[in-house]
């Protein structure tokens, strides 16, 4: 699978063997050890520059003419599994809440086997809601059908938009399709569309991807302030890498919109003939994705003047859950992808920085024990602290609060350990991904509970959720 964009696929001990063997030779070899002292010195005043170059405020027209018949059509395609608790709130946001035309969008819920009422309170819920409202269509994923998780779902989705795409039976007279992809949890700004549809209309976009935020209960915790200041670290690399290089920009699963366009690529037909539009066959289908767009030279935009807001991990082993995937998921595409990471590097060369940051652990480490076997200086470590000092700048940075800066920045090691941790995983179960786990407090939202949506604004925004006995659907919204 692949093949005609990864070019080929290295065996899962050959980059850490590589690693290991480049770090030992900065330590045992005098000339290495010069080399990598200057590359390091030359990647140090890029990471610097990086994070010094000042963000300009990007305005995007966020009105639309109603009666146009030449605004984008979108679909937007949410996978729901085991989502009893929160699929109406969403369906009641995504139809009520945002301003665009209703007869310009439509929403496709597609149930992935689950084995809660997610399916019939969908059902129930679109049956009764008042008109007038977006089209909103309800599937079930097929019993025989079941392989590759949320990917498997999003593409028996996107299957049946194909036909419809060969059918002519979405739009016409030279509309654009939008498909847009959506968590169960996601709740989006009312602007969402209008600001989107002017991103593909205005700019040559094959993919693009909103701002993430969280939703955060009640008061923060110490989990939450963590995982708010790791949010708003992301939030900040993502607006430096379009601001440096608009088109490079890395999908994040929640908030992921394509040109339909897309399924039609000759870079990805070889796939769409399979009907695998995402790969599933992998842990993290958005990195995925991004390398293959990447690597076929197609832009992905990053746009942070709308936002879609998700929830955090509940608990610190569900987070432990949730972030081992997506290191595991992080790591894993450069072995899938290894014979085309130059290419990639040419297409971004912030990929280039982010290979060194995730494998630096290892680099690192096989030094440390180098040093001290053979009882040498630490004068290669020097850059190991710098770093590390490079990661408090980041956080310094990208949260307004010092406090919630400090935080994240001890919370960032965590990383560390689970780059490690997927290393040995990859090496000891090569061709199996991870299991998809729910890590959400979907089910603990207590009547009246208080949802503040968090974001580099000083005035976050509240929305009160009463529920029904059962927890199906939002009753009332307060702002």
């Amino acid at each position: 699978m692949l093949s005609r964009i990864a070019g080929w696929r290295c065996t899962p001990v050959l980059l850490p063997l590589l690693v290991v063997c480049g770090s030992a030779s900065t330590v045992l070899w005098k000339p290495t050890s010069l080399v990598y002292h200057i590359l390091a010195f030359l990647l140090e005043i890029r990471l610097v520059l990086f994070i010094l170059c000042k963000q300009t405020a990007r305005k995007l027209d966020s009105s639309i003419e109603t009666g146009s018949s030449l605004l984008p059509h979108f679909t937007l395609i949410i996978s729901c599994k085991d989502e009893s608790g929160i699929i109406c709130n969403t369906l009641e946001t995504l139809c009520f809440e945002i301003k665009y035309p209703n007869d310009c969008y439509r929403i496709i819920v597609l149930d992935d086997h689950s084995t809660d009422d997610s399916f019939e309170r969908a059902v129930e819920w679109t049956s009764r809601a008042k008109l007038p409202r977006p089209q909103c269509l309800i599937f079930k994923r097929r019993k025989h059908d079941t392989g590759g998780g949320k990917s498997g779902a999003m593409n028996a989705a996107l299957r049946e938009i194909l036909i419809e795409l060969h059918e002519d039976a979405v739009c016409s007279g030279g509309r654009k399709l939008i498909l847009g992809f959506l968590d169960a949890d996601a709740y989006s700004a009312p602007e969402l569309l209008a600001v989107v549809a002017d991103c593909f209309t205005k700019s040559r976009v094959a993919a693009l991807q909103v701002c993430k935020r969280p939703i955060l209960i009640g008061a923060l915790s110490l989990l939450e302030y963590c995982q708010a200041a790791d949010y708003m670290a992301d939030m900040f690399l993502s607006a430096q890498r379009h601001l440096r290089r608009a088109g490079c920009a890395c999908l994040r699963g929640n908030g992921m919109f394509f040109d339909a366009a897309l399924l039609l690529h000759p870079s990805l037909a070889a796939d769409l003939r399979r009907g695998m539009f995402f790969n599933e066959n992998t842990t993290g289908d958005d990195v995925d994705m991004t390398c293959r767009l990447k690597i076929a030279g197609l832009k992905i935009h990053y746009l942070d003047e709308v936002v879609v807001y998700e929830e955090l991990a509940p608990s610190w082993r569900a987070l432990l859950i949730q972030r081992a995937r997506w290191v595991y998921g992080g790591y894993r595409r450069y072995i899938d992808f290894f014979g085309s990471i130059p290419r990639l590097w040419w297409q971004d060369p912030d990929e280039m920085i982010e290979f060194v940051v995730l494998l630096a652990p290892l680099f690192f480490l096989t030094q440390l024990v180098l040093i001290l076997w053979f009882k040498k200086g630490f004068t290669e470590l020097y850059h190991c602290l710098i770093l590390v000092l490079w990661d408090l700048g980041l956080m310094y940075r990208a949260c307004t609060d010092t406090r919630m800066a400090l935080l994240g920045f001890l919370f960032s090691f965590h990383r560390s350990l689970l780059v490690l941790w997927a290393i040995v995983i990859c090496i000891w179960s090569p061709s199996k991904p991870l299991e998809y786990r729910k890590t959400t407090r979907r089910f603990e939202l207590e009547d009246g509970a208080t949802t503040t949506c968090v974001s580099c604004a000083s005035r976050p925004m509240i929305r009160r959720y009463e529920f029904d006995q059962k927890g199906a659907s939002i009753l009332s919204v307060v702002r």
